[in-house]
């Protein structure tokens, strides 16, 4: 084995140094440019689909070197146990991947922090761990690939796809990223064999084969689905969000309104006695829309940012970026690069951290219970609201008029516009969210003589399968008390089977799928009301149907296969169970049964022929 693991090493090892320079290189010329480590997780996600091809083209190109037959069975005809043929090969591989991937994003990191004052915390450290457990899995996908009996088997690069797909603690994301490297490691083994078009030897080796491979086709399914689907409606210029003029009453359009036509929309529909005077009021009253900003507040030491961190002060120019480790701002010299200093919860130079990451909105600083106004002139933080309980800001405050508004996952504070732009917000009122914040588009605001009325716009979520909306007209007196007027139901732009496309082509896949993101804390917003509703009887129907058609074809896949009685019946549940993507994994994995040459029998009659 350890001759095997060298001489892999000596086979790559002028590739990967000269991989290990240019990566560092553009590391440094990267940062030089910008602070990498401060931007989006859209930026990252880049760079994590890069390592991710490299790594699968690093596992393509290495064992396609052995993919002749007479070369991959001189490959397995060592002294060695198959365990130890690929363990050799996979440990050298992830060596070489440690060498050329991990050790230039450390040394950057490492350099950065000595030699500048720019942020360098505990989670990038980590995130340079990830890059390497998701490239070495990415390396495990794509020797799946190369060595299993269909090529398709590809689609396994989906379970290094997931990983990025989750803005959790980078400890926590630990766990994650190995299982699925343990995971797809077992696939990879199961697949490593003398005869690569036999299918797994083991029931055990079968399921952890079949899993990955089933979620992966999940995705594959649903993307492709989509894609053609919507594909198809913008050909025929029926697309709802690419359409000229909406659907009426759809959601799409309700988005399209302005404040005064979503108005106009659902008083049409009140059979309140003021409606005229309120249509009447409305054309001259000041209006405004309020959206949430934060629906996902950063986590502590989280592996990407979800937004940015860092805000300007221009007067002094100086530039705050917020460490997590230190739990305050770090400021930098704007021209210069040098240190100015620390930013807490009091302020400039207060060492005091805040209590959790806050979201920068500039002027404003939000924790999810906390709102902070930013005095540039005076490097001050002023508290201007403190929630209690369960209840989560979503953004910082609207002013109108007389009033300034604040969202919450609860309900809409009303406060009165404080005398100093200093003073802290007093609240009035709150009136409470007709439904839950997931679903709210955004909420529309007008001030009359006698009160205000307020616009909650439902159905966000409609096209991915939400609960059906409604457009929710409340109006409020001058005392604070609230009173739903009118409400209006907003339409589907999409067909019920494409919005629950998730769903009905496999509810325990789409369930399994779900489950990290309940799971993990990616700092998501709570909804105080659930998002409750029942599948429609069409969603039902084709999700059973998907479910028998992926047996029938089961059924008649394995029809003339001679395997066990067994594996059989569990290819039957597992197809009736899980749907279509079961039956695609079962066409990978099990080679079907060739047909029986037709027996002529006139020619069997010849004399002479038996």
């Amino acid at each position: 084995m350890k001759d095997l693991y060298l001489s892999e090493l000596r086979r790559f090892r002028n590739g990967a140094l000269l991989f290990t320079a240019a990566h560092l290189l553009a590391l440094l010329f990267v940062n030089r440019l910008f602070d990498l480590q401060q931007q989006r997780w859209e930026v990252h996600a880049v760079l994590l689909t890069f390592y991710c091809l490299a790594g699968a083209g690093f596992a393509v190109f290495q064992l396609l070197g052995y993919s002749q037959p007479s070369r991959w069975l001189w490959l397995h005809h060592r002294p060695l146990s198959r365990a130890r043929i690929f363990g050799a090969i996979a440990l050298a591989s992830l060596t070489l991947i440690v060498l050329a991937v991990g050790l230039p994003a450390v040394a950057t990191l490492a350099g950065i922090g000595a030699v500048s004052e720019r942020t360098v915390d505990a989670r990038h450290y980590l995130a340079a761990l990830h890059i390497v457990l998701i490239t070495f899995a990415a390396w495990l996908a794509g020797a799946i690939a190369v060595t299993s009996r269909a090529k398709t088997a590809i689609v396994v690069m989906v379970l290094p796809a997931l990983l990025m797909a989750h803005l959790a603690s980078g400890a926590t994301m630990l766990a994650p990223a190995l299982l699925c490297i343990v995971l797809l490691a077992w696939v990879a083994y199961s697949s490593f064999k003398p005869n690569r078009m036999a299918p797994p030897d083991s029931p055990a080796a079968l399921i952890a084969t079949a899993l990955p491979l089933q979620l992966g086709l999940y995705f594959a399914l649903l993307w492709s689905g989509a894609t053609l689907y919507q594909t198809v409606l913008m050909a025929a210029d029926l697309h709802p969000t690419k359409r000229a003029l909406p659907i009426a009453g759809s959601y799409v359009a309700l988005t399209r309104m302005g404040s005064g036509a979503a108005f106009e929309a659902v008083l049409a529909r009140s059979t309140d006695a003021r409606a005229d005077q309120w249509r009447r009021q409305l054309t001259g009253a000041p209006a405004a829309s309020l959206a949430p900003l934060a629906r996902n507040f950063p986590v502590r030491q989280q592996s990407s940012n979800r937004k940015s961190l860092q805000w300007g002060d221009g007067t002094h120019k100086i530039e705050w970026t917020f460490s997590h480790d230190a739990m305050r701002f770090r400021g930098r010299d704007m021209f210069t690069g040098r240190s100015r200093g620390w930013f807490g919860a009091g302020g400039a130079g207060d060492s005091a951290p805040f209590s959790s990451v806050p979201l920068v909105a500039a002027p404003y600083l939000l924790t999810p219970q906390t709102l902070y106004l930013i005095e540039a002139q005076g490097q001050q933080l002023h508290r201007l609201i403190e929630l209690g309980g369960a209840e989560t800001l979503t953004g910082p405050p609207k002013a109108l008029a007389q009033h300034q508004y604040l969202l919450t996952n609860r309900r809409l504070i009303v406060c009165a516009v404080p005398a100093g732009a200093r003073g802290a917000l007093a609240a009035q009122f709150g009136v409470d969210l007709p439904g839950p914040l997931s679903e709210l588009d955004r909420v529309d605001i007008a001030e009359l003589p006698d009160g205000m009325l307020l616009s909650f716009n439902q159905g966000r979520g409609m096209g991915e399968g939400g609960p059906a909306a409604r457009q929710t007209l409340v109006f409020v007196d001058a005392t604070g008390a609230a009173q739903v007027v009118a409400q209006r139901a907003v339409g589907h732009d999409f067909s019920t089977l494409f919005e629950h496309r998730a769903w009905w082509l496999s509810p325990v896949l789409e369930t399994l799928v779900s489950l990290p993101e309940r799971l993990l804390d990616g700092g998501a917003v709570a909804d105080v009301l659930p998002a409750t509703s029942a599948r429609p009887p069409t969603v039902l129907l084709a999700a059973l149907a998907a479910s028998l058609l992926s047996a029938v074809g089961a059924h008649l896949w394995l029809r003339r296969a001679r395997i066990d009685p067994r594996r059989r019946g569990g290819w039957l549940a597992a197809c009736l169970l899980l749907g279509p993507p079961a039956l695609l994994s079962l066409m990978v994995l099990e080679a079907r049964a060739a047909r029986r040459p037709h027996r002529d029998t006139n020619i069997a009659r010849m004399p002479g022929l038996a």
